[in-house]
C-alpha cells in the first residue's frame, strides 16, 4: 500500500497514465521475455539440428566407412575438412570405435581421445542425438551419430559442433532487433496512455474522482430538497434521474421506487408518450398545463445537450395558491398606499386650515372624517366579524375613494364568524379580485358616476358574494373564456389573471360562480360557496 500512495496523490490523468503505462510495460515485458527465450531456444535447436544433419551426412559417406575400416587417418582428415569449411561448422570430428580422433580442425589433436563425455550413446547404443558439452575448443552444441559398417557393426562416430559463444552471438543479433521493437511498442503504449488519460480528463470536465463523487452527492441532495418534481430522461426516453417530489406530484406507485431507473417513461403513465414527444422536439417548455393521473400539473422542461431532457412538475393548485398569495400581498400593499396617500392629503388640508386660523373648519373636517370612517368600521365589525375579509373590504373602501368610485355595500350584508379550518385566503382571493375587476370596469363607464355594489350574505347553507359594476360589460365573444388564464377585456400586459384565480379558488371551495348582465349596462358576478 505504501508503494501505491504516490500514485493516489496524482490526479486522475496522472493515475491513468501511470497505470496504463505500467500495465503495458508489464504485459509487453512478459510477452517479450517469453518470446525472446523461445527465440533463443529455437536458434539453439536449429543449430543442433543442423549439426546433427551434417554429422549424419558425413557418417553415410562410403569413403568415411572405408577409411575407418582401413584405419587411413590422413584420408579421413582430407575428406572432412572441406565439408567443415563449406558448412561453417566449428569442428567435424570423426572418431573410431574407442573414441579416438581421426580428424580435427587442429591437426595436432588428431589421435587423442575425444573430450566431453557424451559419446557413449552413439558408440554403445547406436543413437543419433544433439548434446551440449565442453570440448577442447570450449562449450559447444554438438550433433553426434554412429558410423555403421555394411555388416551393421558400429565402427566409429561423427561429431559436428558449433561453439556456444557463436550461437549466443547470433541469438543476440536477432534479439537486439526484437529489443528495439519492444521498446518502440512500449513507447507507443505510453503515448496511447497519455492520449487516453487526456480524453478521459476532458470527458469528465477536468474533475477528479473525489470531486465527481461529491458533485453526485450534492446533486442528489439538491434534487431531494427541491419541492418541485424532477424527472430526467435519456435520448431513448428512459428515466435516468428523479426525486421523491416527482413520485408524489405524478402520483406514481410506491413499488416503482424499487426499480426506479432505466424504465421507459411511457410505461409509468399514459401522458408519458406526450413527454417523449416533447423531448424529441428538443425545445424547452414553459408552464405547460397537463393532467397526469387525474392531477393538474404545470410542466417545464430543458433539453440536455448530449441528448435527453429534464422535466420539472408542480401541482397546479400550488401554483394557484402562490399566485393568490402574491395577489393578496399586492392588494394589501395597494391598500396601505391608498390609505397613506389619502390621509397625507387630509393632514396637509388640516395643516393649511390651522395655519390660516380656520380652527372651526379644521375641527369640522376632523369630526367629519372620523365619524365617516368610524361609522364604516363599526358597520364592518358588526356585518363582517372575520378580520381578513373585513380588512380587504376596508382596503377597497379607501381605494374607491381615491379612484373616485362610489362603493356601495348592501345594508343587509352579513357574514358571521367562519370556522377556524375554513380557507379564508380563498375567500379573500375571490372577493379581492372581483372588486378590483369591478373597479377597472366601472372606470370605463360612459356615465359620470362610476359605481360598484358589494353584497355579502351567509343565509342558509351558502356564503354568497355579489359584486356589481356599471361598466361597459363583457363582450359576447369572451363570455365563454372569461375565466381562462390570459383572457381579458383589456389589452395591457399583466391582465387576464384575476378571474382565473377567482375560478380556481371557487372550485377549490366546491362553489360556483355566475355572470349576469345588468341593465342598462354593467355586470354582476355572483359566487355561491357551501358552508
Amino acid at each position: 500500500m505504501r508503494l501505491l500512495l504516490p500514485i493516489y496523490r496524482l490526479g486522475i490523468q496522472g493515475r491513468i497514465m501511470v497505470v496504463v503505462g505500467l500495465l503495458s510495460v508489464l504485459q509487453i515485458g512478459l510477452v517479450g521475455g517469453v518470446f525472446l527465450a523461445q527465440h533463443a531456444q529455437t536458434i539453439e535447436n536449429l543449430t543442433g539440428s543442423r549439426a546433427l544433419a551434417i554429422a549424419q551426412t558425413v557418417a553415410q559417406l562410403p569413403a568415411i566407412r572405408e577409411s575407418l575400416t582401413t584405419s587411413n587417418v590422413s584420408k579421413v582428415q582430407d575428406l572432412v575438412e572441406p565439408i567443415r569449411k563449406m558448412t561453417g561448422a566449428e569442428f567435424i570430428v570423426v572418431g573410431d570405435s574407442s573414441g579416438k580422433r581421426l580428424s580435427h580442425p587442429i591437426v595436432a589433436r588428431i589421435g587423442r581421445q575425444m573430450i566431453g563425455g557424451d559419446n557413449a550413446a552413439a558408440l554403445v547404443e547406436g543413437k543419433s542425438y544433439v548434446s551440449k558439452a565442453i570440448g577442447s575448443l570450449g562449450p559447444s552444441i554438438r550433433g553426434k551419430t554412429p558410423i555403421v559398417s555394411t555388416s551393421g557393426e558400429i565402427i566409429g562416430l561423427v561429431s559436428v559442433g558449433y561453439l556456444q559463444t557463436k550461437v549466443d552471438s547470433v541469438v543476440f543479433q536477432h534479439q537486439f532487433l526484437l529489443y528495439g521493437l519492444l521498446a518502440g511498442v512500449i513507447f507507443l503504449a505510453m503515448i496511447a496512455a497519455v492520449l487516453i488519460a487526456s480524453h478521459i480528463k476532458r470527458a469528465i470536465l477536468g474533475l477528479e474522482p473525489e470531486e465527481i463523487t461529491r458533485l453526485y452527492q450534492e446533486q442528489n441532495a439538491t434534487l431531494q430538497s427541491v419541492s418541485e418534481g424532477i424527472l430526467a430522461l435519456d435520448s431513448e426516453g428512459y428515466i435516468t434521474q428523479f426525486n421523491l417530489a416527482a413520485v408524489k406530484t405524478l402520483q406514481l406507485p410506491k413499488s416503482w421506487l424499487v426499480d426506479k431507473l432505466k424504465q421507459s417513461v411511457t410505461s409509468l403513465f399514459k401522458e408519458g408518450d406526450l413527454l417523449l414527444a416533447m423531448q424529441q422536439q428538443g425545445q424547452p417548455i414553459k408552464d405547460l398545463a397537463l393532467v397526469v393521473n387525474d392531477q393538474a400539473i404545470i410542466v417545464n422542461s430543458q433539453p440536455i445537450p448530449e441528448g435527453g431532457m429534464v422535466f420539472s412538475f408542480r401541482c397546479q393548485d400550488e401554483m394557484g395558491q402562490l399566485t393568490e398569495q402574491l395577489s393578496q400581498v399586492k392588494q394589501y400593499s395597494d391598500t396601505l398606499r391608498v390609505q397613506s396617500h389619502e390621509y397625507s392629503n387630509k393632514l396637509h388640508t388640516l395643516a393649511g386650515l390651522i395655519q390660516l386660523g380656520e380652527h372651526s373648519k379644521a375641527l369640522a373636517l376632523i369630526k367629519q372624517e372620523t365619524s365617516g370612517v368610524q361609522a364604516f368600521m363599526n358597520f364592518l365589525r358588526s356585518a363582517i366579524p372575520d378580520p381578513e375579509l373585513a380588512a380587504i373590504v376596508l382596503g377597497h373602501y379607501h381605494r374607491a375613494k381615491e379612484l373616485g368610485i362610489t362603493l356601495l355595500i348592501e345594508e343587509d350584508s352579513y357574514l358571521e364568524g367562519l370556522p377556524a379550518t375554513f380557507d379564508r385566503m380563498a375567500l379573500v382571493t375571490i372577493l379581492g379580485n372581483l372588486v378590483n375587476n369591478a373597479f377597472e370596469a366601472a372606470l370605463q363607464t360612459i356615465t359620470a358616476n362610476p359605481t360598484v355594489k358589494l353584497g355579502v350574505t351567509d343565509s342558509g347553507n351558502e356564503i354568497i358574494f355579489e359584486v356589481e359594476d356599471n361598466g361597459i360589460g363583457i363582450p359576447d365573444n369572451l363570455l365563454d373564456s372569461i375565466f381562462e388564464k390570459g383572457t381579458s377585456t383589456k389589452n395591457q400586459l399583466g391582465h387576464g389573471i384575476g378571474l382565473y384565480l377567482v375560478k380556481q379558488a371557487v372550485e377549490r371551495l366546491s362553489g360556483m360562480i355566475t355572470i349576469e348582465t345588468v341593465s342598462p349596462q354593467g355586470v354582476r358576478f355572483v359566487v355561491y360557496i357551501p358552508k
